[in-house]
């Protein structure tokens, strides 16, 4: 049961990650990266995160999200 709450949390992370990408319209970096933050500890990904929300880059930060 406990694992299962996990990837449900998971999986809203994600998904509402995807969603702020693609219909916010204007990309706050700092949430972006914390939230990726949130689905990986890999720091290069999290720095990425940041500078491809910092030039609204959103097809490639879409990549990221996606891959997490």
């Amino acid at each position: 049961m406990e694992g299962r709450k996990l990837r449900e949390k998971y999986e809203m992370n994600k998904d509402g990650l995807l969603d702020y990408i693609e219909n916010e319209e204007k990309l706050d970096s700092v949430y972006i990266m914390t939230n990726v933050a949130k689905l990986t500890k890999d720091d290069d990904i999290i720095m990425k995160s940041y500078e491809l929300a910092n030039a609204d880059d959103r097809d490639n930060l879409a990549k990221i999200a996606e891959s997490l």
